[in-house]
């Protein structure tokens, strides 16, 4: 009967050791799949930040939109401001900040500003003054819209 017990708490203590072994790869398994979803949206929000050394590369972004849409565009200012940011993972991020022109006509300008805001990076538009310039009389339509902007971008 002893020796029966004896096997009967060895099956116990395997069945405790599989139990304890298996609930480890599950909880390893599970930590790996968090481990990719954290990293897959590390990703998507590095992407909606500008690169630092690509700056230029979104400055010829706007500058291709622009002449896309037929807008003559003006950069007037880039600044790059170091901890400009805090985000709410307590880190200091560095905006960019930039202030352009653009001008050309109704349908031009607003092709622009629909083009621009699909531009998949985080920006926030600070400000913006869309007016008319030029005549609009019968005879001679030189009617030109300038949209004067200031954006923020933010920055790894």
């Amino acid at each position: 009967n002893m020796h029966i017990w004896e096997a009967a708490r060895a099956v116990q203590i395997k069945r405790a050791s599989l139990v304890t072994e298996n609930a480890s790869v599950t909880f390893l398994r599970d930590t790996e799949k968090q481990v990719e979803d954290i990293k897959r949206v590390a990703a998507a929000f590095d992407s909606y930040l500008i690169d630092k050394e690509k700056i230029v590369d979104f400055i010829k972004t706007c500058e291709m939109i622009a002449k896309n849409a037929g807008v003559q565009i003006t950069i007037e200012s880039v600044d790059l401001k170091e901890g400009g940011f805090s985000g709410s993972d307590g880190l200091l991020y560095r905006s960019l900040n930039m202030s352009l022109q653009v001008s050309g006509t109704w349908d031009q300008v607003n092709l622009f500003l629909q083009k621009f805001e699909k531009i998949p990076h985080r920006i926030g538009v600070n400000f913006m003054r869309l007016y008319q310039i030029g005549s609009n009389d019968d005879e001679n339509t030189t009617v030109s819209w300038i949209a004067d902007m200031s954006i923020t971008g933010i920055t790894n």
